[in-house]
This record gives C-alpha cells, structure tokens and sequence, in this order.
C-alpha cells in the first residue's frame, strides 16, 4: 500500500495529525493475565479494563512496517509492542474509542524510528535486532531477537472473516515522569474475533518488563489486518496530563 505523504489529514479530537504511516501487516493478540501483575506498572489515574474481577487484558502487538515512511525515507522494520488496554477518557471530544492503551515498551529494529516515538509520541522503546517468519495461510508470526524468542502466536479463527475497519482510540504513556495521553487511527481491511484456541506462546523476554506470561496461551481477542492489503495508522498530538505518580502494589 503506497503511503499517502501530503496532506495530513484533518485534526480528530481537536488534535493535529502528527504521522500518517504505511503497515504492511499487523496482528493483536489480547492476553488474560492477572491484574496485580500489572499494577504496579501503571501510575497512579489510569485504570486497566477487567473483563472480570481480577484479570487485566495485555496486548502484544506485530507490525510490519511497510518501506517507504517518512517521506520515503524509512526501510521496512519489525515491531513488537506492548500494550495494557486501560479505561479511557470519554470526556475527550472525539469518537468513541475502541481501545485505550497504556504503552509498556515498542520494540523494533529500526533505531531512527525509535528515536522519534520518544520525541513526537513520548513512547517507551526498546531496541533490538529482531528476526521474524510470517505464515500468511495460517496467519502465524514468530519473532526472535539475539536475547531469545519474543513471540509464538497464531490465529484461532477458521475460516477468517474481514471486513473494512477505521477504528480510532487513546493511547497513554509516560516520559520522564510525565504522564501524557494521545489518540490514534488504524485504516484497513481486517479481522476481528475472540474464536476460542491455543493462540501460541509468549516468552520471557525483557521486552515484557520483567513479567512472566509464559503461563498465559489463551486469548480474549485477536485482531489484524488481511495479509498483503496494507493498512494505514495515524498518530495525534499529545497532550500533558501531569506528573506521573506511582503508588499502586499488586495483590
């Protein structure tokens, strides 16, 4: 999919649009785990989605990014993301959000692509040579870095649905003990189901800031884009929300 450089399109949310970038895949695979885990990793305001009581939904993302961003300057890279769906602000004027994240760590092999998210998205990032098999008939991704495997994970859904999606939501994160919140969009003919299954393997990695999600194999809801159809994702400016205050323990 050929990326669309000029214009930007138009504020969402009263927020400029800051990025507009070209995926060639992307996959979300949403994870059951317990909340106390992740307690401790949240600041103080921001609030994980508990399915039921006691258990928080973590995201781990793949991306394909497509070459040809940044005004063509970027290569295509590999990104693995980790991400808390977290209760989001419905007072900001915008539509309403699919998801809330609270940004853990972005993981790619691309280093100027890193040194941007911290600077224009404030998001936390972690570099490392990352190598990765995609099974376009399965719908199976794989991802290892020279620290081990990240990722082993697979569709459950047979056969697969797809249909158009332009979903918009919230993204939280902190950078130098401040807290921010920004908004994105994700265009593209994709999938989106909670088929029941053995979805693959998540490894002890430090990616996963020091969480062990081994033990978790089952997913809540898996979500990506149809193979070789590209999608496009759009990031608005941030906004400031105040010192980021970490007070909370797990149970």
């Amino acid at each position: 999919m050929a990326l669309r450089t000029s214009p930007l399109p138009p504020p969402l949310g009263g927020r400029r649009c800051l990025f507009e970038w070209s995926i060639d895949e992307l996959a979300h695979f949403f994870f059951e785990i317990p909340t106390a885990m992740v307690m401790p990793l949240l600041p103080r305001g921001i609030y994980p989605v508990e399915p039921r009581p006691g258990i928080a939904l973590l995201d781990v993302g793949f991306v394909a990014w497509g070459a040809g961003n940044w005004e063509a300057h970027w290569p295509a890279f590999t990104e693995v993301s980790v991400l808390l769906v977290v209760q989001p602000d419905l007072a900001c004027p915008m539509p309403l959000p699919k998801f809330a994240f609270f940004a853990l760590n972005i993981c790619a092999d691309y280093q100027e692509f890193l040194d941007t998210e911290p600077v224009r998205l404030h998001l936390p990032t972690f570099h490392s040579p990352l190598e990765s098999v995609f099974d376009r008939e399965r719908y199976a991704v794989r991802v290892s870095s020279p620290s081990g495997p990240l990722i082993e994970l697979t569709n459950t859904q047979h056969p697969i649905h797809y249909e158009p999606v332009d979903w918009v939501g919230q993204f939280y994160t902190v950078d130098d003990g401040i807290l921010y919140m920004g908004v994105w969009q994700w265009i593209a003919l994709a999938a989106e189901h909670q088929a029941p299954g053995h979805a693959g393997r998540v490894f002890k990695h430090p990616v996963f800031r020091g969480m062990d999600l081994e033990p978790y194999h089952d997913t809540y809801l898996q979500a990506f884009s149809k193979p070789g159809t590209g999608s496009f994702q759009r990031f608005y400016e941030t906004s400031s929300l105040g010192r980021a205050v970490y007070d909370r323990r797990g149970s």
